[in-house]
C-alpha cells in the first residue's frame, strides 16, 4: 500500500481469487536401459535423462534395436536360459536357437510403449550395445547388463521433477537376485526418496506357468521382493507375445557364425528338390562375400563363379599363338609365361588359352567388383579372299574387365525365403522369441492412455492392449484368486485372453493388496497428483504471515482444486461436501506453539473413488402374480 503523505487520490488493487492449484502431469514414464546410441547432436546423453514425445525421436537421440545372435543347438542339450526358447524341427530333431549376445530389449518396450498410448516420457540411457575393448582403440565388444548402473540410472532420476513413472524392462535380463535388487531400488526411489513415483514392475521369468519345472515365477517373486514400499508399485503376469517385430526383420546374419555350417546342411537337407542352384544359393549364407575382410573362408560356402570371355573381334583375324597376357608392374600381381597366368592379390587368376583364344578370370571366393588385365594379341585386317600374310599382323593391346557383382545379405534372404521353408520356420521362431516381451512397458502406455481418456482416478484394468497377439500363459479364473488375493498382501494384476475381446488388463492392484488404504493403482495414483499438484501451488505461501487471511486463500485454493476433481468424477460424494474437506486454523489443525515455530498446517479428507472390482447380482424367485 503506497504512503499516503500528499493530499491526492489513491488507488489500491486487492486479488478477489485465491492462487489456483495446476494438476501435474500424471503419466509421464521414465525409461532406463541400453541404447545403440545415445547422443543430441555431438553431445552425449550417456547417463542423462532426456525427454522425448515419439518412436522417430527416440531413434534419433538413441538409435535403433540390437541385432541378436543365436546359437543352434539340439532342444535337450540347450543351457538353462531366463528367457523363452525359440526352436525348430530339422533332420527329425529338434533344435533350440539360443541367444549369444546380451539380450537389451529397451527398443522394443519403447515400440510397446508408444503402441499402447503412451507419449511423453523420458529415457536414461546406461550403455551402448558395444563398447571398445580394454585397452583396444578400434575393436569392439558385446557390453554387459549390469544392474549397478541400472541403479545408477535411477539416482539420475532424483533431479527431475516431471517424471512420475519408472520402468526398466531389462532386469528382466539379470540373474533373480540382481533383478529383486534393482525393483526394490525402483521401489525406494519412488516411495521413500521421491514419493511421487509408481513402479511397473516385471516378473523375472514371466513367460512360465505358475508352477513350472523350470521356476515358480510369481512366488520367487513375492518371497525375494521383501515388503518396503509396496504400495508405490504394481506387478504383472504374464509376459505377453507381441507383434512388434516380423520375420522380415531376421535373417541368417542373426545367425551365430559357428552354427552356419550346421544351418546350411539343415537346409540343403530339407530341400524337396536339391538343385545344384538351390544349394549354391543356401551355400551363400556362409559367403565370403558377406564376411568381413580377412575372415576364413568357411566349409560349404559358395563362391563367385569363373568368367569365360571368347576373344573375337569382327574384321579382324587372331593369331591364335600370339595370345599373352601383359607382365604387370604392380607388386600385388604376379605373372607366370609359363602357365600365361596372371594372379591378382584379393581379386583372382586370369588364364589365357592360345589355343582356344579364350582368357578365363576365376575369382577368389572373397571377391566382388570390377577385376581388369591388359593382353597382347597379334592382329591383321581381314582380306577379301585368302588368309593375311605373315607380316600383316601386328600386336595390339587389349583391356579386358570381369565384373562379379556377388550376393547382397538382401537378396540372399529374399531367395532363401522362396526355395527354403526351413528358413522361414526359423526366422519366424527368432521373431516369436523377440516378441515375447514383458508388461512392463506396455502397462506404462495403457496408463497414459487411460489418464488423458479417463483420468488418473480411473483403473487401468479392464483395457484391451495393443500390438499383442496374445499372454504368453492363459490364466484362468481359479488361478486368478491367488494372484488377485493373497495372504503374503503382495497382488499381482493378470493379464488375460477372453473369447471375443483380445488380450486385456484384469487386474488394478498395488503389490499392497491388503492395505484398505492403498489396495488399488488409481487411489495410489490420484494422491499422488493430489498431494503433488498441492505442494506445488502452495510453495506461493512460503513466508507469508502465518494468519487468517493467509489460512482463509489456502483453504479456498485447494477447495476449488478439488471441486474441479470432484466434478471430473475423481473423488465419490453426491455433493462436494461429501467428497472432500479442508481444514486449517488456529485450535483447528495448528497449536500457538506452531505458529511460533512458524508451522502452517493444512489437513485435507478427500474419498477417492475406488473401482467396484466385484460386481454380485443376486437373483431369486418370486411369487406369480398374473
Amino acid at each position: 500500500m503506497a504512503v499516503m503523505k500528499t493530499p491526492g487520490v489513491y488507488i489500491v488493487e486487492k486479488s478477489a481469487f485465491p492462487n489456483s492449484v495446476v494438476q501435474v502431469a500424471t503419466a509421464v514414464p521414465a525409461f532406463i536401459g541400453y541404447t545403440e546410441k545415445a547422443l543430441n547432436g555431438k553431445k552425449s546423453l550417456h547417463m542423462t535423462p532426456r525427454r522425448i514425445s515419439s518412436m522417430a525421436e527416440y531413434i534419433t537421440h538413441f538409435g535403433g534395436q540390437a541385432q541378436p545372435v543365436y546359437q543352434i543347438k539340439p532342444l535337450n542339450d540347450q543351457d538353462d536360459d531366463d528367457l523363452p526358447t525359440a526352436q525348430y524341427d530339422a533332420d527329425g530333431r529338434k533344435f533350440a536357437l539360443r541367444q549369444t549376445n546380451p539380450a537389451f530389449c529397451l527398443f522394443g518396450a519403447m515400440r510397446q510403449f508408444f503402441q499402447n498410448g503412451g507419449g511423453p516420457c523420458y529415457i536414461v540411457s546406461i550403455g551402448a550395445y558395444r563398447v571398445l575393448k580394454e585397452g583396444s582403440e578400434d575393436e569392439y565388444e558385446d557390453n554387459v547388463i549390469d544392474p549397478d548402473k541400472m541403479k545408477d540410472g535411477i539416482k539420475k532420476l532424483k533431479k527431475e521433477q516431471e517424471p512420475t513413472m519408472v520402468v526398466i524392462p531389462e532386469t528382466t535380463r539379470l540373474d533373480a537376485d540382481n533383478s529383486i535388487s534393482v525393483q526394490q531400488a525402483m521401489l525406494n526411489h519412488c516411495g521413500n526418496v521421491m514419493k511421487n513415483r509408481f513402479a511397473i514392475l516385471d516378473i523375472h521369468k514371466g513367460h512360465l506357468e505358475l508352477d513350472d519345472e523350470k521356476g515358480e515365477p510369481v512366488k520367487e517373486f513375492r518371497s525375494a521382493l521383501g515388503i518396503n514400499f509396496l504400495d508405490y508399485g504394481a506387478a504383472y503376469y504374464p509376459w505377453v507375445n507381441t507383434t512388434i517385430f516380423q520375420s522380415r526383420d531376421f535373417t541368417f546374419d542373426n545367425i551365430d557364425d559357428a552354427s552356419k555350417v550346421q544351418f546350411i546342411e539343415q537346409m540343403r537337407g530339407s530341400l524337396e528338390a536339391p538343385t545344384d542352384d538351390a544349394k549354391a544359393e543356401i551355400g551363400f549364407v556362409n559367403s565370403p562375400q558377406l564376411m568381413k575382410p580377412g575372415a576364413q573362408v568357411p566349409a560349404g560356402a559358395s563362391t563367385p563363379a569363373d568368367v569365360k570371355f571368347e576373344l573375337e573381334k569382327p574384321d579382324t583375324v587372331i593369331k591364335a599363338d600370339s595370345l599373352a597376357i601383359i607382365d604387370p608392374v604392380d607388386p600385388d600381381q604376379t605373372f607366370d609365361a609359363d602357365k600365361n597366368t596372371l594372379t591378382i592379390k584379393n581379386e583372382g587368376k586370369w588364364t589365357a588359352d592360345k589355343a582356344k583364344n579364350t582368357v578365363t578370370f576365376k575369382p577368389v571366393a572373397t571377391f566382388k567388383g570390377t577385376s581388369t588385365i591388359q593382353l597382347q594379341l597379334a592382329t591383321a585386317p581381314k582380306p577379301e579372299t585368302g588368309a593375311p600374310a605373315a607380316g600383316d599382323f601386328k600386336p595390339v593391346k587389349l583391356s579386358q574387365s570381369a565384373a562379379i557383382p556377388g550376393p547382397t545379405k538382401e537378396n540372399v534372404d529374399k531367395t532363401l525365403r522362396a526355395i527354403c521353408p526351413l528358413y522361414v520356420e526359423v526366422m519366424d521362431a527368432i521373431a516369436l522369441r523377440e516378441n515375447a516381451m514383458s508388461p512392463g512397458a506396455t502397462m506404462a502406455g495403457v496408463y497414459t492412455m487411460v489418464d488423458n481418456n479417463r483420468g488418473v482416478w480411473k483403473a487401468p484394468a479392464n483395457v484391451s492392449v495393443n500390438s499383442v497377439s496374445s499372454p504368453m500363459v492363459n490364466v484362468s479364473h481359479e488361478d486368478q484368486e491367488d494372484l488377485n488375493v493373497s495372504t503374503t498382501g503382495k497382488s499381482i494384476n493378470a493379464i488375460r485372453p477372453f473369447v471375443g475381446e483380445g488380450t486385456l488388463v484384469w487386474g488394478a492392484r498395488t503389490l499392497d493388496g491388503n492395505s484398505l488404504d492403498w489396495r488399488y493403482i488409481n487411489v495410489r495414483r490420484t494422491m499422488i497428483m493430489i498431494e503433488e499438484s498441492i505442494r506445488l501451488a502452495s510453495k506461493a505461501y512460503v513466508f507469508e504471515p502465518n494468519v487468517a487471511n493467509t489460512w482463509v486463500t489456502i483453504r479456498s485454493m485447494i477447495e476449488n482444486f478439488l471441486n474441479g476433481i470432484w466434478k471430473q468424477g475423481g473423488l465419490a460424494g453426491a455433493v462436494p461436501e461429501d467428497a472432500f474437506s479442508v481444514h486449517v486454523g488456529l485450535g483447528e489443525t495448528m497449536t500457538p506453539e506452531d505458529i511460533l515455530e512458524g508451522i502452517l498446517r493444512v489437513t485435507v479428507l478427500v474419498a477417492v473413488s475406488r473401482p467396484a472390482e466385484f460386481i454380485e447380482v443376486t437373483f431369486q424367485q418370486q411369487m406369480q402374480k398374473s
